[in-house]
Order: C-alpha cells, then sequence, then structure tokens
C-alpha cells in the first residue's frame, strides 16, 4: 500500500494505537458469532455492531479508551464516535485489532488572484491505550506550507486568473479517485490539475490498530484481569504495545467475552467422513469407520483385499469352499447372538437390581412429579465408562480422594466421583442429598451435574474447574506468582463466603457444608473460587466403627472444637473452618 505526504509533524511519537492507512469496507469481517457484547449491554449503534471490550453505557466496556459513544440525534441512523468530542466516527470494528474511521484532517493551502492566502490545519486525536493517561492523547498535524516563493514566472502564471488551492492529508492511495499527475511546469505542459473534489470532502478515512494494555502476552498472562477467556490465546501484535486474543482452532466468537469462543461443529460445517460418521470432538473431529474400513484424510476406505486365490484354481472348489464357510458362518454367528443376546439380558437385569437398589426408583419417582427446581441427569454405566475410556487408570485425578476420574461427557469436561456409601441403611438419606444439592446453582459452588446409579457403589458427576484446588497451591508448590496478589487472595476468600451464604440462607434447601478446607476449593480460568462438597448423611462429626474405634469425619485442624461437644456440625462451624482457610490466605 503506497502513499505519500506534504508537511506532516507528528507531535507525539507514542505508538500504542498504530495508524494504517485507509480501511476498506471489508476488512475483517465480524461474524454474528463474535460480534457478542456484555449481558444486559447494547450491541448496536445504527448499522455498526459493537462487540466487548467496546461498550456504548456504563459497566460495558473494559477501559475508558473503549468507550464508544453513540450519537442518536444523527438521521436517518445514528453515528458512533471513537471519543467524546465526536472527532473520530467509526465504520467498523474488528476483534482482530482494528478500527475503521473517518476523521478531519485536510489541511488547505489556497490563493486568490491579489496572493492573499490562508493556511488550515487539520489535526488528527486518537485517544491512548490504558497504559496512558486519560489526558495525553497522540496527536498528528497536517500540515501544508506554500509551493514556492513566487519567484519563477511559472507559478505566477499558474496561479494568475483563478482560485487555486493545495492538500495534504493522510488516505489510502488506492481509495482517493482524484488523479494522481503531478503539477508541471507550464511550459512543459498546458494540462493543470483540479482538486475541486476535495472542496467538499470534509472527512476521509483512516485505519486504527488497538489492543489491549500495554503488557506482551508474557507478562500480561499472569494478571488477574487477563482478558483472553475460555478456549482462546494471547497474540502479540506485530507493532506496538498491549496485546490480542484469538480464538483457538476449531472454536469461533469473542475471546474477550466472559463466555469466551465456542466450539465449531465440524461435521455440520460439511461432510467430512465418506462412507463414516463424523464426530465432533472439543476444538476438532474424527471419524468412526465401520467394519472393514480404515480412517483416511478424505474419510473412511475399504482396502484393497489381498489376491489369495489362484486363478488356475477350479471355480468347483472355490463353490464347495464358499459354500461351507457360508454354512460355518451361520451357525457361529448364530450361536454367537444367542450367547450375547442372553448375556446382555442378564447383564441388563444386574443393572436394574443395582439402579433400585442405590434408591434408583425413589429418585425417578421425584424427577417425574416435575420438581422444576431440580436439574440432574442419570447418566447410564456406558456413559461414563466412554467417558472415562473404560474408567482407565490414566483418567484418575492424582490427589483426589476415592476414586476419582477426569471424563468428557457432551463435549465438554466433567469430574466424576465414586460416592463413599456403603451400608444401605444410608440410601434414602443419599438420594435426599442428591435432590438436595442438585439445586444448588451458584457461580461460586462445585455444580453437580448428575449421577449413575447403574453400578456396584454409585457416581457422582460435577462441573471440572481447570486450575485445581486451592490446597494444591499451599501445600505443594507454596503460593505461586499466579496469587502472589494479595487482592486476589481477598478475591478468592470473598467468593467462598459468597458461597457459603448461599447455602446456608438462599438456596432451596440450606446446607451445613460440615468440611470446609482449602482442598474442597477449586479455582477456575480466572482465579475465581468455587467451593466443592460431597454428600453429607449426617450432621455427626464422630462415629464409630465396625471395629469400635471412634474416628473423626472432617478434617483435623478445621473442625470447629465445639462440635465434638455438641456431637453436632452447624452453620458457626462452617464459618470456623472458613477463618482457618481466611488465616492461609492471608499469610499464605
Amino acid at each position: 500500500m503506497n502513499m505519500s505526504f506534504h508537511g506532516i509533524r507528528i507531535n507525539n511519537p507514542l505508538i500504542i494505537l498504530s495508524i494504517g492507512l485507509l480501511i476498506n469496507n471489508i476488512l475483517w469481517s465480524s461474524s454474528t458469532t463474535e460480534a457478542q457484547s456484555l449481558p444486559g449491554c447494547p450491541d448496536r449503534c445504527g448499522d455498526l455492531k459493537v462487540p466487548y471490550p467496546f461498550g456504548m453505557a456504563k459497566g460495558c466496556y473494559l477501559a475508558d479508551n473503549f468507550f464508544i459513544t453513540c450519537n442518536r440525534s444523527f438521521q436517518p441512523a445514528p453515528r458512533a464516535f471513537l471519543n467524546r468530542d465526536h472527532s473520530l466516527l467509526l465504520s467498523n470494528i474488528s476483534l482482530n485489532g482494528e478500527l475503521s474511521i473517518l476523521q478531519l484532517s485536510v489541511a488547505r493551502y489556497c490563493h486568490n488572484q491579489s496572493y492573499d492566502s490562508y493556511h488550515n490545519r487539520g489535526t488528527l486525536s486518537l485517544p491512548a491505550p490504558d497504559t496512558v493517561s486519560d489526558t495525553r492523547l497522540r496527536n498528528i498535524t497536517v500540515s501544508l506550507s506554500s509551493l514556492g516563493s513566487g519567484n519563477h514566472s511559472w507559478e505566477r502564471q499558474y496561479w494568475l486568473g483563478s482560485m487555486a488551492c493545495s492538500y495534504t492529508f493522510v488516505v489510502e492511495e488506492s481509495k482517493f479517485l482524484t488523479s494522481k499527475r503531478r503539477f508541471v511546469k507550464l511550459e512543459e505542459s498546458t494540462t493543470s490539475i483540479s482538486f475541486d473534489q476535495l472542496k467538499n470532502t470534509e472527512m476521509l478515512p483512516l485505519t486504527v490498530n488497538w489492543a489491549i494494555g500495554n503488557e506482551r502476552c508474557e507478562k500480561a498472562k499472569r494478571r488477574s484481569n487477563f482478558s483472553c477467556k475460555a478456549n482462546s490465546i494471547c497474540v502479540d501484535p506485530s507493532i506496538g504495545s498491549g496485546y490480542l486474543c484469538r480464538c483457538l482452532p476449531g472454536y469461533q466468537g469473542n475471546p474477550y467475552h466472559p463466555n469466551g469462543c465456542q466450539d465449531i461443529d465440524e461435521c455440520e460445517l460439511s461432510n467430512r467422513c465418506e462412507n463414516g460418521k463424523c464426530q465432533n470432538l472439543p476444538g476438532s473431529w474424527s471419524c468412526i469407520c465401520p467394519t472393514g474400513y480404515v480412517r483416511t484424510e478424505s474419510g473412511c476406505t475399504k482396502p484393497v483385499s489381498a489376491n489369495y486365490h489362484s486363478g488356475k484354481r477350479s471355480l468347483r472348489y472355490i463353490a464347495l469352499a464358499g459354500t461351507c464357510l457360508g454354512l460355518l458362518t451361520l451357525l457361529v454367528s448364530s450361536y454367537v447372538g444367542i450367547y450375547w443376546a442372553v448375556k446382555k439380558r442378564n447383564f441388563r437385569k444386574v443393572r436394574e437390581k443395582l439402579f433400585e437398589k442405590n434408591g434408583g426408583l425413589m429418585l425417578k419417582q421425584y424427577l417425574d412429579a416435575g420438581h422444576s427446581n431440580t436439574l440432574i441427569k442419570i447418566f447410564t454405566a456406558e456413559e461414563l465408562a466412554w467417558a472415562t475410556n473404560n474408567f482407565h487408570e490414566k483418567s484418575i485425578i492424582k490427589g483426589s480422594f476415592g476414586k476419582t476420574y477426569k471424563g468428557i461427557l457432551a463435549g465438554k469436561f466433567v469430574v466424576i466421583k465414586q460416592s463413599k456409601i456403603a451400608d444401605p441403611a444410608y440410601i434414602e438419606k443419599f438420594i435426599n442429598a442428591v435432590i438436595c444439592l442438585s439445586q444448588i446453582k451458584h457461580k461460586n459452588a462445585v455444580e453437580l451435574l448428575g449421577c449413575c446409579l447403574e453400578t456396584e457403589i454409585p457416581f457422582l458427576v460435577y462441573e471440572f474447574v481447570k486450575n485445581g484446588s486451592l490446597s494444591q497451591y499451599f501445600h505443594q508448590n507454596g503460593l505461586e506468582s499466579s496469587l502472589s496478589s494479595r487482592e486476589l487472595r481477598l478475591t478468592i476468600a470473598t467468593d467462598i463466603a459468597r458461597a457459603l451464604a448461599y447455602m446456608h440462607y438462599e438456596a432451596p434447601s440450606t446446607i451445613t457444608h460440615g468440611n470446609v478446607t482449602p482442598s474442597n476449593i477449586y479455582l477456575d480460568e480466572d482465579y475465581a473460587a468455587k467451593l466443592d462438597y460431597e454428600i453429607p448423611f449426617c450432621n455427626d462429626p464422630i462415629e464409630q466403627g465396625l471395629d469400635g474405634v471412634v474416628r473423626i469425619i472432617g478434617t483435623l485442624g478445621y473442625i470447629d472444637p465445639e462440635c465434638f461437644l455438641s456431637r453436632e456440625k452447624t452453620k458457626k462451624s462452617d464459618v470456623y473452618s472458613f477463618g482457618v482457610v481466611l488465616i492461609e490466605l492471608l499469610t499464605g
């Protein structure tokens, strides 16, 4: 892209929002999924889509330099301006880091017959990013001096007899439709150039590159206010400072939005699996080939069988062998079919008995009654086996109590825990606890998604929290740099307090947690705290085993001493345990 100016002066060379030459109107087109504003925030000004981190109302934009003014006094449609003084008119916003603006920055130098002249200077002011003070602007002044001293005869001849002007401006050359020929001496050519179009031109197009903050990705990722959300990566711009966010391959959407980028269902876009079944995966896809086919780049292909038969063999023996083989295959397949049908029926009966034994009928009866505040799914044993690769040891989450697996259900990571229930006398209390905990819907509480009752010991399915438990940061590696900020640790403490307040006073069925410890506090990708919970069977902190040994239910050091006297866990017991965790957060 070529451009040339005359007399441009940059008052402040600080380059953070870098200026390019005029954007074309196509630019990087934003998809409907991509252009997302925050919930409850306006997302359009006329025909302009305004995605987050930009916004037009308080609480709808990331920082002041992303504020957009929507002036609705213009007709027939409102106009959007990048700053509050209405000097930069926006025509397009791209999440790839570019803005298309129209700016008033044409400098004119005009002569009349009396050699009287006037000089007009155009100034372009752009708001600096967050790292620069709001009062500090980066100005580009476009100015034009006289074309000559007037001592040359050809200059005097040129200017006499008409009102003539010279112009200078910043614009993409391909978008400026005026002739590109230069002024020439009259004695060499009698042709002059007319710039009459510029007399009625008030605004010229320009490209502005934007970025988040003034730190590169390596430093920005350590901040608690890091803007790249789920399924996205941080990208350093080619020029200037700050950083941008991009969706990972296989995902689309707004990487700055709290919901992050969403998985693309490649199987719906096109038939990617010839002769096979396309299976969508998080960020990718795969082909399931039928028996006798192999996976290739184009889908599933049937391999060419080797020719084991000699062309000289008698067709009669071939037919006889084929007939015998067919009869043998029929007998074997019939036997195998009957065997597996009987085995499958017996297996189904075993699962049905286990389902009834573990309280499945009671739970199903409750759900069939239509309780709208209970959202829990009953998973089959096959679904959990598929999600964990048949409960493979590589799926086990190390450091967890009991058998805990990490798996994938419906395209999302989940945590699958084996319940501690063993005594049939506790079945009714177990089902009531599952119903109670499934009603907990709070951003600072780990969500119970469902259960499986077809196994010898029931399994519970929870949402997966990415950054692990708070205990890992305390007792394995100490305080990592990601939790070194005291402000972040206080935010974590506030999140835990909100979760306890919800369970104690706001949940449909109030709950006493009974074991508030760092090992039951998890941190998501934004280091927001989520309180995990186990199925509570009783409030008694002390139990006596079959061997006569008295054991403590809970974690030593976090149990309220009064529990041993009252033999009951209360809301005050939870507050005591939270106080111990708070001390650990404050001291590290």
